[in-house]
């Protein structure tokens, strides 16, 4: 019998858009005829879903996961589930395969996406659709295959009617396009089209531009040059003889032009004067935000939450990955008393009482702790290693702030046995200090958890409790402020979020816009293609990266300062001329990659960098963590990663193989080397 090839089949929701708004309204439908995308309703329609996937790619904790577990930015914390730390690789944990796979669904969701955009491009140019709404289409389509080629290596671009066609039957059959393929038949041409035929500003709020595309497409030249260059001899999949060190050159230079020309020609979109504002939970819609998944407190169902926003519905849709960087900062304990710790058969207590310093609040910095993921030390010591840098005040909250008496009216007492006015810093994470001079538990002869049950320690003349960088645990981490839940004042339709007096529902996602793209990031791919022998060089490089410190040096808000952790404080400090004194004279690399991750820290993109650059095994095989948290000294301790060969790609998901009806050897040639045989696996 003649196999059916068949792939994907047709996302099961698509939303319409309604033509006199300013913004995507969304409705459901649960299905739909090829023939509803013959007119600029139709496609409008479908492109209101294709903005829709964006939830279900970025904010739920699935990107964040794969993305930054088992780099040199994170490991798994004290509440890491079996999919966090299979994702950070440690020694003795479980591996990745098919069934344990935690960017499985990531496959799902773009391969959805990817036939809708193929049936509003194939039935919208068959019926004149507009050229800028196909345009549209055809940049999600590339965007989805970008993520999947990054990812998994060569992806199918026949779902089973045809290559780029629009398939409706479920999937029995597929083959997989080589990387080259997927590139140069789909990714470059798609956002080719959109840079020509998308418009400079958005047609409404948040949809994509040419400024969108021509960032994609300079990150797909950057990313397909080193494919090629491929200096360590990293192995692709499916093999493929079109793979040139010849053809890098080529694409770095068009990496470079593209970059530049999404510089020289902004639109409405451009840096912001301070990194703060970039992150201010009330600024989501600022001019350098290039792409977003929207999210609302005013729709319940736009914010991805049908039962409404008083807490986690386990809807994917929701903006909570920034609950798996959050320490359960409520273990902080503070005494309700003057009276100090004592230790009795090693357990040190406050004899007169004690309460937690910080409830769960919906203001920045605080929000629903899950504990998933922890920073790595060396992301403080050689990153995030100059305090004149506002990133590092803007991308942690270094400085938590008691609020039992804001809220309760209690009255708690810090360190030195002093009380706490409302909303002062009961809890400091510090660089590190000559020995001694911080006194933990485990130094006083108690469990390493202490009285105040966080590890903390103490310093003379402190009255905060103090964590040192190399004291930082599983547990006992220092949380995100960017990123970090922000909860309006005042009602909305589904009920009060927040008030100065009230610490606000919690336990909801994040109801503000995710970003996914930075205007930052057009100077960061014109560096790195510089150094890599694009025009200009060094000194293109240079420029390029003395623009992104001289805002970074500008120290105008800083949130460890402010009064509360409702408001900054204002402090005017300006070190960009320090900050761009110190850009070394020839840029490396890896120096570029320690200012990647200065400037886009937990933005859902780290792993890719170490890949796309082949520094992954070099930078993130080792990491340092404190010790266990409850077993008695919480100093540092060198672990492990087992980091196999055949990890650069991720394992094609069970379910997919599940789906497909193949000979025993085609099914196994289906799945990446090195992982177990589908024919073996698909059955879990």
């Amino acid at each position: 019998m003649k196999k059916i090839k068949i792939f994907a089949t047709l996302a099961v929701l698509v939303a319409v858009l309604a033509s006199c708004s300013d913004v995507l309204v969304e409705h459901n439908k649960t299905k739909y005829e090829p023939g509803f995308f013959s007119s600029d309703q139709g496609v409008e329609g479908g492109l209101t879903y294709m903005y829709y996937h964006l939830r279900y790619l970025f904010g739920h904790e699935m990107m964040i996961d794969h993305q930054e577990a088992g780099t040199d930015e994170f490991t798994w914390a004290e509440s890491a589930t079996d999919g966090h730390k299979i994702a950070d690789m440690n020694e003795g944990d479980l591996n990745w395969t098919a069934s344990q796979n935690p960017c499985s669904g990531m496959w799902t969701w773009c391969f959805r996406n990817i036939n809708t955009a193929n049936g509003v491009i194939e039935n919208g140019e068959a019926n004149g659709v507009a050229a800028s709404l196909l345009a549209e289409a055809r940049f999600f389509r590339a965007f989805d295959y970008f993520y999947l080629v990054q990812t998994f290596g060569g992806v199918p671009l026949d779902l089973g009617s045809g290559e780029l066609a629009f398939n409706s039957s479920p999937s029995t059959y597929s083959i997989r396009n080589t990387v080259d393929e997927v590139y140069e038949k789909c990714i470059f041409p798609d956002l080719e089209y959109a840079v020509s035929n998308l418009p400079d500003s958005p047609r409404k709020v948040g949809t994509v531009t040419k400024t969108t595309a021509r960032l994609y497409l300079s990150k797909a030249y950057l990313t397909y040059a080193w494919w090629n260059e491929n200096p360590n001899n990293i192995f692709t999949y499916p093999e493929t003889s079109a793979r040139s060190a010849s053809k890098a050159q080529g694409y770095f230079q068009k990496a470079y032009e593209t970059a530049m020309a999404g510089i020289n020609n902004p639109g409405p979109y451009g840096l912001l004067d301070n990194y703060y504002d970039v992150w201010r939970g009330d600024n989501g819609y600022n001019k350098e935000v290039v792409l977003f998944a929207d999210y609302t407190s005013q729709d319940s169902y736009y914010g991805a939450t049908p039962g409404g926003l008083t807490g986690y519905q386990g809807g994917d849709g929701q903006n909570s990955a920034f609950w798996m960087m959050n320490p359960n900062y409520t273990n902080l304990y503070l005494a309700t008393t003057a009276d100090p710790a004592v230790i009795k058969d090693g357990v040190e207590s406050f004899p007169g009482g004690r309460s937690a310093a910080i409830t769960r609040a919906g203001e920045q910095g605080y929000g629903r702790p899950w504990a998933r993921m922890a920073p790595v030390h060396s992301v403080f010591y050689n990153i995030f290693n100059d305090e004149r840098d506002s990133r590092l005040d803007v991308t942690f909250n270094l400085a938590y702030k008691q609020n039992q008496t804001r809220y309760y009216g209690k009255t708690v007492y810090g360190a030195q046995g002093q009380p706490y006015a409302a909303d002062a810093v009961c809890l400091k994470f510090i660089p590190n200090q000559p020995k001694g001079v911080v006194s933990y538990p485990s130094d006083r002869g108690a469990k390493a958890n202490g009285a105040n049950a966080f590890g903390a320690g103490t310093m003379d003349g402190e009255n905060a409790y103090v964590i040192e960088y190399n004291h930082i645990g599983r547990r006992n981490f220092v949380g995100p402020w960017k990123r970090s839940i922000y909860l309006t004042t005042g009602s909305t339709a589904v009920g009060s979020i927040k008030t100065n007096n009230t610490p606000g529902q919690v336990n909801i996602g994040n109801p503000t816009p995710n970003i996914i793209a930075r205007f930052a990031e057009f100077y960061f791919v014109a560096a790195e293609a510089a150094i890599k022998g694009a025009s200009g060089g060094q000194a293109a490089a240079h420029e390029m990266m003395s623009v992104i410190r001289s805002r970074a040096g500008n120290y105008k808000y800083s949130v460890a300062e402010g009064p509360s952790a409702l408001e900054p404080a204002e402090v005017n400090r300006n070190y960009s001329a320090e900050l761009v004194a110190a850009i070394p004279s020839e840029i490396t690399i890896d120096w570029l990659l320690d200012e990647y991750s200065r400037e886009f820290f937990a933005e859902y993109r780290r792993w890719y960098d170490l890949v796309r650059t082949q520094k992954w095994v070099e930078r993130a095989s080792t990491y340092l963590m404190g010790d266990d948290y409850n077993a008695g000294d919480t100093m540092e301790k060198t672990f492990k990663r087992d980091i196999k060969d055949y990890y650069w790609l991720r394992p094609i998901p069970v379910g997919q193989l599940n789906g497909l009806v193949m000979e025993k050897d085609e099914l196994d040639a289906y799945q990446n080397p090195g992982y177990p045989k589908p024919s073996a696996e698909k059955q879990n």
